[in-house]
């Protein structure tokens, strides 16, 4: 007996209507093309009737998008879909980031192409070529936006076939290089602490938001964090700062003639698990946190990058408007001590403001910088120090109210600090023991004077 023929021709078809035959294996196979085809398409199925059934769809596809595409360019079709779709689908942030994306590696590459004849190879060709000269990530997005884009022309029936289906990224052995992230060393980061205390001959730092550097260095916060940080975040009370808000700067589409091209937004952190309280202690001081928020950054960027890079990062929509007013931004003058606020008040300021720009009040004419100071009611400083009882009762605000030997107390708007290290005009920061036994302090004395 002779074997079964390798296919079975079910009905004879004139050029371009297809073919339908059965394979040895069983299975039915329908094999259709057309002259916008550079390859037949083949479409697979159990039976006759669903092959039969595929290429009727097929076919129809087709029709519709050789009448609607068959001369229309990519740039033109992909600008249509970008602008009317993409952009209102996503935050004005990340818009700008795929616009400029769109415009430098995808348009001047596929513009000039007719949308319905861009083949798999062409789209990966572009894949690999800019694995030579972009990061992996920004490969990622133009791969993204491609997918999108081409499923929807597929789901409309604008193009017959996605030719995405193929397209792999590329390995990232393929890749430039990423750049090598230098970290400083201790001593570099005390110096550059060193620098940002240092001011012109009007006070002004010599180095403009040097705070806001020493600030990042010792967080890693993002800079849109760092900008997005309000006084209300600081909860003195509970001893925590709350890390819950990001700048950034979002293109202005509907500008003026002669209006600003970029406008700052606050909204909140990129992920939900950018959203952290760091703890205060109870002498902490703006150095000092620092550290704590430096030790939660580096937590953060573990837990997200990971989840970045697999895209299960929960995106959180945040309030288009804010109702917090921003903060000044911090300049020498706030340092200023005026000691009819409360001992309280100037205990947090000194603290804050530690180690820039510094808290200071004047004696005699000259500066002197206040780093660490207590609180103490009149009660707790008379319990403490009995033997001065009575110079603690006529305490005024800005007045030295007692000289004890080690240290002294300065009468505020309510209660007394008691200040446990200084620093004179032109010396270096001491303890206020040191600072007495080469000072001439006396009860009475005015302070801001």
């Amino acid at each position: 007996m002779s074997n079964t023929t390798e296919k079975v021709t079910k009905t004879n078809r004139h050029y371009g209507e297809g073919s339908i035959y059965q394979r040895k294996d069983g299975r039915w196979v329908a094999k259709y093309r057309d002259e916008a085809m550079a390859k037949p398409q083949y479409l697979y199925g159990s039976t006759e009737a669903e092959v039969r059934r595929k290429l009727r769809d097929w076919k129809k596809q087709t029709a519709r998008g050789l009448t609607a595409c068959k001369k229309v360019f990519f740039r033109d079709y992909a600008d249509n879909w970008f602008y009317t779709f993409k952009q209102h689908s996503v935050e004005n942030s990340s818009f700008d980031r795929y616009e400029s994306i769109y415009l430098h590696h995808i348009k001047p590459v596929l513009g000039d192409i007719q949308i319905a004849s861009i083949r798999s190879e062409e789209i990966q060709n572009l894949l690999v070529a800019k694995s030579k000269t972009l990061s992996y990530s920004v490969v990622k997005k133009i791969n993204f936006l491609l997918s999108e884009l081409f499923q929807y022309a597929h789901s409309e029936g604008d193009i017959a076939k996605n030719p995405m289906r193929n397209v792999k990224m590329p390995k990232k052995t393929l890749f430039k290089q990423k750049r090598t992230i230098l970290v400083m060393e201790d001593e570099e980061v005390q110096a550059l602490e060193q620098v940002a205390t240092l001011t012109c001959h009007n006070d002004t730092p010599q180095i403009m938001h040097a705070n806001a550097i020493v600030f990042l260095v010792h967080t890693g916060l993002r800079c849109g964090e760092l900008q997005a940080l309000k006084w209300s975040d600081i909860d003195f009370a509970n001893e925590t700062v709350t890390v819950s808000k990001n700048l950034s700067m979002i293109v202005n589409r509907a500008r003026k003639p002669g209006q600003k091209h970029r406008n700052a937004k606050i909204k909140g952190t990129k992920t939900v698990s950018g959203n952290r309280i760091v703890p205060l202690n109870e002498k902490e001081t703006g150095g000092s946190l620092f550290d704590r928020l430096s030790e939660s950054g580096a937590k953060l960027l573990v837990e997200t990058l990971p989840m970045l890079e697999d895209g299960s990062a929960v995106f959180e929509k945040q309030p288009e408007e804010s109702t917090t007013p921003y903060a000044a931004m911090i300049s020498k003058k706030m340092g200023e001590l005026d000691w009819a606020k409360s001992a309280t008040e100037l205990e947090r300021l000194i603290r804050g403001l530690n180690p820039w720009p510094s808290a200071f009040t004047h004696l005699n004419g000259k500066m002197l910088k206040i780093w660490d100071a207590d609180v103490y009611t009149k009660e707790q400083a008379e319990a403490e120090f009995p033997e001065y009882s009575t110079d603690f009762k006529g305490a005024e605000p800005g007045q030295i109210v007692a000289v004890l030997p080690h240290t002294f107390f300065i009468g505020c708007g309510k209660d007394l600090l008691k200040v446990n290290e200084v620093q004179a005009e032109g010396k270096k920061r001491m303890t206020s023991d040191a600072f007495l036994r080469g000072s001439r302090l006396e009860k009475g004395m005015e302070l801001g004077k």
